[in-house]
């Protein structure tokens, strides 16, 4: 796309039906016509800004995923104190004390940069993975409700990391549209997640074999997270470049 300007033009913006189009002069080709230089405009990127990010779908699946283990996980944790011989007393405590640390877990990961934010993610992940495979194990209490905080925790670890990324991938026009898409992901990830944990029980009373199933879950999780994390630290290509020519050219 190809306009005349003056040396001093530097954004047109313009509206073309619904689609607003804000015009970024790139460098001047060296043409002349009619005595005026000829500056091109690039409107890729700018319209690509306007559409939803193709990692939203890829973030609807970690929700739909994880909140198959989330809601399930309360079914399963009365059934493996049952098979340790913990007290049931201890449940209650384990859920006061992951409701406190949730609280304070998130307070000094919202204030981290993004990448920083998916590094934690990803570590918490594979610790949740590390869990499931020694739940495999008979444990002393402590440990199991160690594990247990650990994999409680990441809800909360998740949400805060991931729906601010979420909004900022979807864009202001569509971040409404995109967080109610999630919440449907999310309760179909619940259903689905106690119907199998149903089914697996009433085959067999083993937890070793939902541990597996979550195991795998997890597994699928972090490397849909590091997707997540290697698109998110891409910049859109030229984003740079109108940038750095905008402020010379101002």
């Amino acid at each position: 796309m190809t306009n005349t300007c003056s040396p001093n033009d530097m954004i047109i913006s313009c509206k073309e039906g619904w689609v607003k189009w804000k015009l970024i002069k790139l460098p001047p080709t060296g043409l002349v016509v009619d005595g005026s230089p000829v500056c091109t405009y690039n409107v890729h990127n700018n319209l690509k800004n306007k559409s939803m990010n193709k990692n939203v779908p890829v973030m609807f699946a970690v929700f739909f995923l994880y909140f198959m283990i989330s809601d399930s996980i309360d079914i399963v944790i009365p059934l493996y104190f049952k098979k340790l011989d913990i007290n049931m007393g201890l449940y209650g405590g384990l859920l006061s004390f992951t409701k406190v640390m949730r609280a304070l877990v998130i307070i000094p990961i919202s204030m981290w940069p993004i990448k920083k934010k998916m590094n934690c993610l990803k570590i918490w992940l594979l610790v949740d993975l590390a869990v499931m495979l020694i739940f495999l194990n008979r444990l002393p209490t402590l440990i199991v409700l160690t594990g247990l905080s650990m994999v409680i925790i990441t809800t909360s670890v998740l949400n805060v990391i991931l729906n601010p990324l979420l909004g900022k991938e979807a864009g202001k026009e569509h971040v409404g549209k995109v967080f109610g898409i999630r919440d449907v992901f999310l309760y179909a990830g619940c259903f689905l997640g106690l119907f199998i944990v149903g089914v697996i029980k009433g085959i067999s009373d083993n937890t070793n074999v939902i541990w597996i199933f979550y195991f795998c879950i997890f597994a699928v999780i972090y490397v849909t997270v590091s997707y997540i994390d290697k698109k998110a630290r891409k910049k859109p290509e030229g984003r740079d470049e109108e940038e750095t020519t905008g402020k010379k050219e101002k």
